[in-house]
């Protein structure tokens, strides 16, 4: 039996500039995902999580074109130890994600 995962492209509206922190080359392996969705640009990732209420962000490159985006209610900071996290050249890591016209 073959079975096949398709992610769907998800559309949120404009959340101004946003502010955040980085870990590059890393992914937060964590325990309470929202979604996962497919981006052409990060700033779709960043509008997910204003508008879903995420508290971090994986950015994974899927191909040239678009990277998969995964929220998370959790942060690495609920954990306090280096185990959530796993290292992978394609892939970023975004925590403290502030969004909004207040941030101009």
């Amino acid at each position: 039996m073959d079975s096949t995962t398709t992610e769907e492209q998800v559309t949120y509206g404009p959340v101004g500039r946003c502010t955040y922190s980085a870990l590059y080359q890393t992914f937060f392996k964590g325990q309470r995902m929202i979604k996962r969705f497919l981006v052409a640009r990060p700033i779709e990732c960043f509008a997910g999580c204003y508008y879903e209420g995420c508290r971090s962000v994986n950015l994974i490159k899927n191909s040239k074109t678009s990277k998969f985006c995964e929220l998370y209610r959790d942060s690495l900071i609920d954990y306090r130890t280096p185990n959530n996290l796993g290292y992978d050249s394609n892939s970023a890591y975004f925590y403290g994600i502030q969004c909004g016209p207040e941030n101009r």
